[in-house]
């Protein structure tokens, strides 16, 4: 990545708040090849993929990032509505 994370972060919540999905998971997903379990491009990366339609594919996503920060409740909220769409 040629940008820092933190910058990539940035780009993506707002391209993800202003409906650049696409773009949006770019950033998420570019972040994650160097940052695998990074907590919150997993989330909001789980929470696109989710969104189109595709719960289970959204749940390892979710999973990760739940166990970086457990203590994020809108990550386990995430997780466990996911679950539940996907019938687990």
């Amino acid at each position: 990545m040629k940008i820092s994370i933190k910058d990539a972060l940035e780009k993506g919540v707002s391209a993800h708040r202003n409906g650049r999905l696409e773009e949006a998971s770019y950033y998420y997903d570019e972040i994650l090849k160097s940052q695998p379990s990074h907590p919150d491009a997993n989330h909001n990366l789980g929470g696109i993929v989710a969104m189109f339609g595709d719960p289970a594919r959204a749940i390892p996503y979710l999973k990760v990032a739940v166990e970086a920060d457990p203590r994020q409740a809108q990550y386990w909220y995430s997780y466990i509505n996911t679950l539940i769409k996907a019938g687990e």
